[in-house]
């Protein structure tokens, strides 16, 4: 029973690391763009409406692919190909 305290640390400490950085991730994809939009739009010239509609155009995208692709992983040989994505970043050193 002495082994299993370290690895349930392990795990907390990896679910948090992931949870922190999940935070991050999403705050700065959300916020961002608030951010940027004006400096975009005149850049562009495309208008401020526009900028932040890109954002909403992409999740809708996003929500509307996602279970589609979703399939087609569990279909196709996901077990051997997603493990091998983490080593198109950082480029392949890690492999």
């Amino acid at each position: 029973m002495e082994a299993a305290a370290p690895v349930a640390r392990n795990r907390h400490v990896l679910v948090s690391a992931l949870g922190v950085t999940q935070i991050l991730a999403w705050g700065s994809s959300y916020y961002l763009p608030a951010v940027l939009a004006a400096p975009i739009a005149a850049d562009t010239g495309w208008s401020l409406a526009s900028v932040v509609a890109g954002l909403s155009c992409g999740l809708l995208l996003a929500g509307l692919v996602s279970p589609i692709t979703g399939r087609l992983i569990s279909v196709t040989a996901a077990g051997r190909c997603l493990p091998r994505v983490r080593c198109c970043w950082p480029p392949p050193t890690c492999c």
